[in-house]
């Protein structure tokens, strides 16, 4: 149970952290995609994986 709560919590985090990247490097002509966020999200925000896997 506080696996998955812990995996809730961290990918609320990660969620406001994704909006937090938007907000100051974006605007309406400096755009990041998908593949850009994530590896940013990767680089800067890294998961246990191993953990949010159990």
């Amino acid at each position: 149970m506080e696996v998955t709560i812990r995996a809730s919590f961290d990918q609320k985090l990660r969620t406001l952290y994704l909006m937090e990247i938007l907000l100051e490097r974006t605007d309406d002509e400096h755009m990041l995609n998908a593949s850009e966020l994530c590896t940013i999200l990767d680089q800067e925000w890294p998961t246990d994986k191993v953990a949010l896997s159990r």
